[in-house]
């Protein structure tokens, strides 16, 4: 049978090996972001769906010390306002992140791009109405954010957004809501871009 100690081994053994690149951390070039968060979604009135916290998982490339692209996966089970059945929904986002102020241990940021809600009512009698069947809806998004970094590769992190959500009249009468989360990242690898002094 393991023992209870492996884990915390194994997780000490992980950290002394990523040690080396911890001194090009932070919001470089070419450094990679993941973390996970704790979201809050505050559906669209008009979705039939209460609000509900669920985790995010973060993956992100910085491109340059001011531009980076990323990806989030949102799981949630919510509930249904009327028959109070369980609601699978999944928040898949692919977008663009621009660092305004990409400072040593404060940097803060916008985003936009696109995504997609995907919503899998679980089987229950009760469903009933447009949540009685799976459905993908596509998304727009804005919103900010800001990293506040503990040390070279760990930061506490704080966003939000708005979405634009196709729900079949297209998006020029979109459900709107509204996301926020927070959580920890870590910032690995990457260049230093500031020239060197001669």
């Amino acid at each position: 049978m393991p023992s209870a100690k492996q884990p915390r081994t194994l997780l000490i053994v992980t950290l002394l090996l990523i040690m080396p690149s911890l001194a090009l951390a932070e919001n470089r070039k070419s450094a990679v972001e993941f973390g996970g968060l704790w979201t809050f979604i505050r559906f669209d009135s008009n979705s039939g769906i209460e609000s509900e916290f669920a985790p995010t998982a973060l993956l992100g490339f910085h491109f340059t010390k001011r531009h980076a692209a990323e990806l989030s996966l949102t799981a949630s089970t919510a509930t249904a306002k009327e028959g109070g059945f369980k609601i699978d929904t999944d928040i898949f986002r692919v977008g663009y992140t621009y660092n305004a102020y990409p400072r040593e241990r404060f940097v803060s940021f916008f985003r936009s791009g696109v995504g997609v809600v995907a919503i899998h009512p679980e089987d229950d009698p009760d469903a009933s109405g447009d949540l009685d069947s799976a459905d993908h809806q596509l998304m727009i998004y804005g919103g900010a954010g800001l990293r506040i970094f503990f040390n070279d590769m760990l930061a506490f992190r704080i966003d939000g957004s708005l979405d634009f959500v196709d729900s079949g009249d297209g998006l020029t009468h979109p459900d709107v809501q509204a996301t926020a989360g927070v959580g920890l990242v870590i910032v690995m690898g990457g260049t230093d871009e500031t020239p060197a002094t001669p």
